[in-house]
């Protein structure tokens, strides 16, 4: 069985694909893997690996075991941004433990790496949206 520590090494190497293959054959499926961190590095890599569908299944399926894992929902909400889900990302980012500020300045950087898909329309809309919540 593949240890976190040796997953960390390999995420760090930037190896990816390596990464993965450890992870996916150390089990018979991936319905196998329970352990969020586990899946977690998975969704990393494939993020990393420009497949952000199955990076996003990856950081849901973390916080489908553990959803007070942090560190998963804060990789979802990135994804959802890059994915341009926009309203998914920001209510993932409410959920978030940190500090009402953390959650509107995620919101905020979201909002502006998507910006040429986003209208200015659509941006002000959804950064009103944001303005109640932490009022």
């Amino acid at each position: 069985m593949v240890t976190i520590a040796e997953l960390a090494i390999l995420l760090e190497a930037g190896k990816y694909e390596v990464c993965l293959d450890m992870i996916f054959r150390s089990c018979l499926s991936e319905s196998e893997i329970e352990d969020p961190v586990t899946l977690n590095i998975a969704g990393i890599c494939f993020a990393q690996l420009g497949e952000l569908s199955a990076a996003e299944d990856m950081f849901k399926k973390a916080l489908a075991v553990d959803e007070r894992y942090e560190k998963a929902r804060l990789n979802l909400v990135n994804v959802l941004f890059d994915r341009v889900k926009v309203e998914e990302a920001i209510e993932q980012s409410y959920l978030l433990a940190d500090t009402t500020r953390n959650s509107i300045d995620i919101i905020i950087t979201g909002l502006r790496r998507n910006a040429r898909e986003i209208s200015s329309e659509e941006l002000v809309q959804y950064l009103l949206r944001c303005i109640p919540r932490h009022a």
